[in-house]
């Protein structure tokens, strides 16, 4: 039963017109409310020693990227200007975040360090790439992109950050794939499927098929 597990659920909730941030303790009947104001936070992210949460938020006119640190509340913005910047995941050592940037019309991946900095964009294909998760292991990134026409996962390795390089996981024109996320031992992705009308979950090898 996870219930009994313990650990806390991070969750953006939308009240009143507006779209703040929220955690509830496994087992504790009330949520503690995170953010505040008249404005909207979404997609938070845990960072890997539970110290820190990473979202977007619109507060400064524009969405970007933020720490909020748990153990004080400090908020920190990380990054800047008006390109919209979302769904930010950790790398596994707490180091950098990894999240989709919009600029030049176009959705792309790119970095940043985890206090801040310049950005490192990784890819630039004009067909758009979002929703990316790190694994486990801490050199792979995998996204969803558009690059074949459908939803599909693509793989990178950060020993090999050449576009060219980049290979499709999967090619399955009838499943739009969405939300990626990796097995804690790094051996799986699972993912459910956007065109399902049941939210199908499925799950495949996390290597590259070349390399299996």
């Amino acid at each position: 039963n996870p219930l009994t597990l313990g650990g806390t659920v991070y969750y953006a909730f939308r009240h009143n017109g507006y779209t703040n941030l929220y955690a509830k303790m496994l087992g504790v009947s009330q949520p503690v409310r995170l953010t505040a104001g008249p404005w909207d936070d979404r997609d938070p992210a845990i960072s890997p020693d539970g110290k820190r949460l990473a979202f977007a938020s619109h507060r400064g006119g524009s969405w970007n990227i933020y720490a909020l640190d748990l153990t004080n509340g400090q908020t920190v913005q990380l990054t800047t200007g008006l390109d919209f910047k979302a769904n930010p995941a950790w790398s596994p050592d707490g180091q950098y975040l990894v999240f989709e940037l919009y600029r030049n019309d176009n959705l792309d991946i790119a970095l940043i360090s985890a206090t801040g900095g310049d950005l490192i964009p990784i890819t630039s294909n004009r067909a758009a790439d979002y929703e990316p998760t790190w694994s486990p292991q801490g050199r792979e990134i995998v996204w969803v992109s558009l690059r074949s026409g459908n939803p599909d996962l693509w793989h990178m390795s950060l020993d090999t950050p050449d576009e060219s390089a980049y290979t499709a996981l999967t090619n399955t024109p009838l499943v739009q794939e969405a939300d990626p996320a990796f097995s804690p031992n790094g051996a799986l992705i699972a993912y459910y499927d956007a065109a399902s009308p049941y939210g199908q979950i499925w799950t495949i090898e996390a290597a590259p098929p070349e390399t299996l």
